[in-house]
């Protein structure tokens, strides 16, 4: 047995993660990562009696390339003798029909086959690839999001699927890494198939790939997994107390219900159920607004967490951005219907639904590799592109911006504003929700609904009519090409 091999096995029984003779979906898309673990287990699963199904899901977002790994999967499992199930979305347009990004929409779309897959077949338990360089990016992903402590512990080892919580997520090579993997595919000759868009900087997990983390462990820390690893863990058993300490008040309050199954400290919790929410300590009462958050679907960010704890009866609106039941497909909910929340003695409660009126939906895709026009909802944009070198701007006039076109990429979205925007406007210096962004600009509510905003195909606002464009678009020394975006409302 290989020392991978064993490293894994021993991870699955130290942490329970499977038990014999169960049966198990494996999650495999083609790449490295996933291939090598359906390697493992499966020359682990003669000695465990597990039962491995494969269940690979085609993004449609590579043509031809997206068709090649489906096959390389099937042809692996014919080869092994494990049954796949294979399917198949149109993630491109489920993106433009939701106004969601790229990646949340494949990993919507993704979970929700997953989890189907698993209930179709009576398997409780879906085995996926993450491992040791997916969580550190992760966390610092989260880490620039401004996330809290439970988004910094990372990846667990065993979680609820985002879908079915009656289902379970497990990772046996979370202590692995890339390197790693690649190595075991070398010494047993793994196929696998590389995904072109994982070299792509225009996406952050992979300028942080490819660029922040090389730089650190090369000028900062060599021994960065290391540190990160240890650093994840405190902050892991940390933000367990405080939950535990929240889930207990909820419970006795009765807010929430207690998921005893959550609970992963062995320390005694102390009892605040005597505390109301104004007197207990900030960490508890963001943690106890947070769970109800996530009962409610809604995306718990710091600026709505706050806003709750700290202005009991006061009304804010939010957008629901949770994952569908695959029992509920096709998922109906318009992604532009707000919903309006407030806190009083520590509860969360809706106070009503947004009407759908409120916010336009739909969207447009507009392809910038070649000059063009288009009208939309009352407003007629037109594109070109144009050789350059630096920042230098020509005189700009009303209805006009320019913008770093490599950093846009060949494709962008256009549709109405909707509540959990963000942007980066340039010269402001941070992120900003937009709502919060017109607020402050005093934006009466009837204009705000009808202004259009740019996003790029992964979701990043890039250009709020007739307000600041993102800094993160803007033209730089580095820019040598660059789109003239014009607008006009008919």
């Amino acid at each position: 047995m290989t020392s991978l091999t064993e490293t894994v096995r021993s991870e699955i029984s130290s942490r329970g993660l499977l038990r014999a003779g169960q049966p198990v979906l494996v999650a495999v898309s083609g790449g490295v990562d996933s291939m090598v673990l359906l390697a493992i287990l499966h020359s682990l699963s003669k000695p465990f009696r597990w039962k491995l199904t494969v269940a690979h899901f085609n993004h449609q977002l590579r043509g031809l390339s997206s068709n090649a790994d489906e096959r390389l999967v099937s042809r692996t499992c014919a080869s092994l003798g494990v049954p796949v199930t294979v399917g198949r979305a149109n993630v491109r347009a489920f993106a433009k029909s939701t106004g969601v990004s790229l990646e949340m929409a494949g990993r919507t779309l993704r979970h929700r086959f997953l989890a189907k897959a698993a209930s179709d077949r009576g398997i409780r338990t879906i085995a996926v690839a993450h491992h040791l360089d997916d969580q550190i990016e992760l966390l610092f992903i989260r880490l620039l999001r401004g996330s809290g402590t439970q988004g910094l512990a990372g990846m667990k080892w065993s979680s609820a699927s985002p879908v079915d919580p009656q289902l379970e997520v497990v990772r046996p090579l979370l202590n692995c890494s890339k390197q790693v993997l690649q190595e075991y595919s070398v010494q047993h000759g793994v196929q696998f198939r590389e995904d072109a868009s994982n070299a792509s900087v225009e996406i952050l997990r992979n300028r942080i790939r490819h660029e922040l983390l090389p730089l650190l462990r090369t000028r900062y820390q060599p021994a960065l997994d290391r540190a990160i690893t240890r650093v994840m863990r405190i902050v892991s058993d940390e933000s367990s107390l405080t939950w535990s300490i929240a889930e207990e008040w909820l419970a006795r309050h009765r807010i929430a219900k207690k998921d005893d199954s959550r609970r992963t400290s062995l320390w005694k919790v102390p009892n605040l159920s005597s505390y109301s929410f104004e007197e207990l300590p900030a960490a508890v009462q963001r943690c106890c607004v947070q769970h109800q958050l996530l009962a409610l679907g809604v995306e718990p960010d710091f600026e709505l967490i706050e806003h709750l704890r700290r202005h009991p009866g006061k009304q804010i609106e939010v957008s629901r951005t949770s994952f569908s039941s695959p029992k509920l497909q096709p998922d109906k909910t318009d992604p532009g219907t707000g919903l309006v929340l407030k806190q009083q003695q520590g509860r969360v409660t809706p106070v009503k639904t947004s009407p759908k009126t409120d916010f336009e939906p739909g969207s447009i895709e507009l392809n910038l590799a070649q000059a063009g026009k288009k009208r939309w909802h009352g407003v007629e944009m037109s594109w070109r592109l144009k050789s350059v070198k630096g920042p230098k701007l020509p005189a700009r006039k009303k209805g006009e911006e320019f913008f770093d076109a490599a950093a846009l990429g060949r494709r962008v979205v256009v549709r109405h504003w909707r509540p959990g925007d963000r942007i980066e406007p340039i010269g402001m210096g941070g992120t900003v929700k937009i709502q919060d962004w017109f607020v402050n600009l005093k934006l009466p509510q009837a204009r705000r609904r009808k202004l259009l905003v740019g996003t790029t195909e992964h979701g990043q606002v890039f250009w709020v009519e007739g307000l600041r464009i993102s800094e993160r678009f803007k033209l730089t020394p580095g820019t040598i090409r660059r789109l003239h975006w014009r607008w006009q409302r008919l």
